[in-house]
């Protein structure tokens, strides 16, 4: 009965074996621009400031690569539907590279780049426009790092400045995609202001119309301070 017991044992523990090496998932490499579809994320308050770290492993295609200006970075890559065309399009930031390291040795400012792409049939992207004073970068407001994200959600770029010192002010320009034009245009501008734990909060919406419209790859951040 004891070798029974013992002959059953040995049987059982062998076939578990057998079952967890065959369900090991083997790990992947990713060759291909892998995102968030939002980078922004409302936890409290209207706007909420949560800019995600993209990977520095992220293989761009030769057509993404060669608008990527020199001794520029990708800081942030954002995936979504601009012309709802139900096919996912690329927004992405660039940075200077090593812009951290040279962010207290140098009084310099830093600008961003923001370059969009239209996502085509066969899984490639086309380059549409690109605009250097439209992304919030380290100097522009406040202490620190201004830029707080960006997001593509039905047919708009959001992008998110975030002005840090002893209470907090954000903005979120959204920009609307008009099919005619095959461009974005400054469609609202939401702002909001705290202190500590969101005493003295306020917030209004400033909506654009006729020439404060401006196109996404003309509209320069520095003049909105």
């Amino acid at each position: 009965m004891c070798k029974l017991i013992i002959v059953i044992s040995i049987l059982f523990f062998v076939s578990c074996k057998q079952k967890i090496n065959n369900n090991t998932v083997k790990p992947s490499i990713a060759i291909s621009i892998s995102t968030d579809t939002d980078s922004l994320k409302k936890v409290k308050g209207i706007i909420h400031w949560n800019r995600k770290e993209i990977s520095s492993n992220i293989i761009f295609p030769s057509k993404i690569l060669t608008h990527i200006e020199k001794n520029y970075e990708a800081l942030d890559t954002i995936k979504g539907d601009i012309n709802n065309d139900k096919i996912d399009d690329l927004l992405l930031i660039t940075s200077v590279k090593n812009e951290r390291d040279l962010e207290f040795s140098e009084s310099k400012i830093f600008k961003r780049g923001l370059h969009l792409f239209l996502g085509q049939c066969d899984g490639s992207f086309e380059f549409l426009l690109s605009n250097k004073n439209a992304i919030p970068y380290i100097g522009l407001c406040g202490q620190g790092d201004s830029f707080g994200g960006a997001s593509i959600q039905n047919g708009e770029i959001s992008i998110i400045e975030y002005c840090a010192s002893n209470c907090k002010s954000l903005a979120k320009y959204n920009f609307k995609f008009e099919q005619k034009d095959t461009n974005l245009f400054l469609d609202n501008i939401i702002h909001e202001s705290f202190c500590f734990d969101y005493q003295n909060h306020s917030s209004d919406t400033s909506t654009m119309k006729g020439s404060n419209r401006i196109k996404i790859n003309k509209f320069d951040i520095s003049k909105y301070q």
